[in-house]
């Protein structure tokens, strides 16, 4: 409760700065300092008081002084309600810079997660490598005996599609498995052949449901390539069988494919273009924050007449400016850690999934 000067007398000191004699502390962490300009506000509120005792004094009757001094009580009601009010915006921006300090380590942690997920991911991806190369001795030697050679159990991620293959004369229908490292080309249970995606160094479509594979001869000194002609039933089953060689051939063994078309109207895009997630929402906090900061700054300054109030709503609106910062400094960082979050499921999913493919892998080569 505010002191209120005796009727007598009047401290001007005493009461307007007992309601501003709280010094507004700075926002701590990475929020900048708000300065506010108390001490004048304070000072403009003594003078007012201090001009209102001064004509009290000089009021020739009772009935003036009494009207001076029921200003004076006016006053301080309204210097009261502004220390109330200072009060509230203080607290909401010391509440606004808690926040951020939370919402902040709370993102950092997560970050420091998904490091680590990142470093198990390529400890997974090292183990991969060493599984192709057990895959490789398997499948994919230099002179495969046919016929004998079980099909394995279809992998995660592993695609498959009915073709015809022709070599020499005859069509043979097969079915055509694509891996993560190459192709096998399956009759019934048995794998018949097994190629790398390296050795594939061309693809010919000469028709909506045809096409030409050329690889490199098995045999050494020998530069003759390799051909046959792989036969489907649709123009978009080619186009998949295409696109999907072309893929796995470059994400998994950096190996790009030639894709060639005898005639340009037969031309598609061969390699998988990956739709781009749409943010709708990235830059909904700066946006909301820059109208915001423009409606503040184009708001007409009307004078009230009286210096003290003017200083008061103008210290206030700058309070409530530096609050609606800091709130776009915390939709910021809440985009940035719902990022993050959404990374972190994508990582751990990945990794579960790969963990779960490895061992897979390892058991039937084991087997």
């Amino acid at each position: 409760m505010i002191r209120r000067p005796p009727r007598s007398t009047l401290s001007s000191s005493s009461a307007a700065s007992d309601v501003y004699k709280r010094q507004v502390s700075s926002v701590s962490g990475s929020v900048p300092k708000m300065v506010c300009g108390d001490m004048d506000v304070a000072s403009l509120a003594d003078r007012k008081l201090g001009g209102m005792a001064a004509r009290r004094e000089a009021a020739a009757t009772d009935a003036e002084k009494q009207l001076v001094q029921d200003d004076m009580e006016t006053q301080m009601r309204i210097l009261e309600t502004q220390n109330k009010i200072e009060r509230q915006t203080h607290a909401a921006a010391d509440v606004a810079a808690n926040t951020v300090e939370v919402i902040y380590g709370q993102k950092q942690q997560t970050l420091n997660d998904n490091r680590k997920l990142h470093a198990i991911q390529e400890q997974l991806s090292a183990a991969d490598l060493i599984i192709q190369s057990m895959e490789r001795s398997m499948w994919f030697s230099s002179k495969p005996s046919a016929g004998t050679n079980k099909t394995p159990a279809l992998n995660q991620g592993d695609a498959e599609f009915d073709v015809r293959i022709k070599r020499r004369v005859r069509d043979k229908r097969r079915k055509l498995r694509l891996s993560r490292i190459g192709l096998l080309f399956i009759n019934r249970d048995v794998v018949e052949e097994a190629k790398r995606f390296n050795a594939l160094l061309s693809i010919l479509v000469k028709s909506p449901k045809k096409a030409v594979l050329t690889f490199k001869s098995p045999l050494k000194n020998h530069t003759e390539p390799e051909v046959c002609t792989m036969s489907v039933d649709s123009n978009l089953t080619l186009q998949r069988v295409i696109r999907e060689i072309v893929y796995r051939s470059k994400s998994n063994t950096g190996h790009e494919i030639s894709v060639d078309f005898e005639k340009q109207e037969l031309g598609f895009e061969a390699e998988m273009v990956k739709e781009s997630r749409l943010d709708l929402g990235a830059g909904r906090h700066d946006r909301g924050l820059a109208t915001f900061s423009e409606g503040c700054n184009h708001t007409s300054k009307v004078s009230t007449g009286d210096q003290q109030l003017d200083a008061f709503y103008s210290q206030q609106q700058e309070r409530i400016t530096h609050i609606a910062t800091i709130g776009g400094v915390m939709g910021d960082i809440l985009d940035e850690h719902n990022e993050l979050l959404e990374e972190q499921s994508s990582l751990m999913d990945n990794c579960e999934n790969k963990f779960g493919e490895l061992k897979q892998r390892v058991n039937k080569i084991g087997r």
